[in-house]
Order: structure tokens, then C-alpha cells, then sequence
């Protein structure tokens, strides 16, 4: 009688083993997972800032060469451009259909 109580007590160690691999393995996933989304996002504002900087520094370099000022001739297309660049650094690139609020 003894005997077969520590034989099913042997059969459920045995599955508490499992299932705590299981848990484990699941647990180390998940750790990774966070870590590697962390990383990914610490890596696209890094990149983000560094466009950011680079706009920003080719506009002031517009700015001291005196190719932003208006001038009358210009088409109110090239002034409204002009207007933009002023304002966003981030959309020098590439035209968005969006808007930055602070």
C-alpha cells in the first residue's frame, strides 16, 4: 500500500518536473522577448534622433547661407516649402500626411 502511494507521488514528481521546465522555458521567452523589443526601440529613437540632429543642422546651414529668404519672385508654392522646412525637422525627407502636435 505504501509502496504504490510512493510510486503515484514518483508519477506526479515527474509531471511537477515537466510542467516546471515548461514554465521555464516560457518565462526565459518572455524575458527575451521584452529585452529584445527594448533594445530595437532604444536603437529606432537613437536613429530618429540622430535624423532629427542632422536635419536639424543642415537647416541652420540653409539658414547661415541665406537660401530661406523670401523673396517676391518666388511662387507661393516654393514660399509655402519654405514656410514647412521652417517649421519641421523631421519631414525634410519625405512628405507626411500628418501632423505633430506638441
Amino acid at each position: 500500500m505504501i509502496l504504490k502511494i510512493f510510486y503515484e507521488l514518483i508519477h506526479i514528481l515527474r509531471w511537477y518536473k515537466i510542467a516546471s521546465t515548461g514554465f521555464t522555458i516560457v518565462g526565459i521567452f518572455l524575458l527575451a522577448k521584452h529585452a529584445l523589443q527594448h533594445v530595437l526601440e532604444k536603437r529606432r529613437r537613437w536613429e530618429l534622433q540622430k535624423r532629427v540632429l542632422a536635419a536639424a543642422a543642415a537647416q541652420q546651414a540653409r539658414k547661415s547661407e541665406g537660401t530661406n529668404q523670401e523673396s517676391e519672385k518666388e511662387p507661393d508654392n516654393a514660399k509655402k516649402e519654405n514656410l514647412a522646412l521652417d517649421i519641421c525637422v523631421i519631414c525634410l525627407e519625405q512628405e507626411y500626411n500628418a501632423v505633430f502636435v506638441p
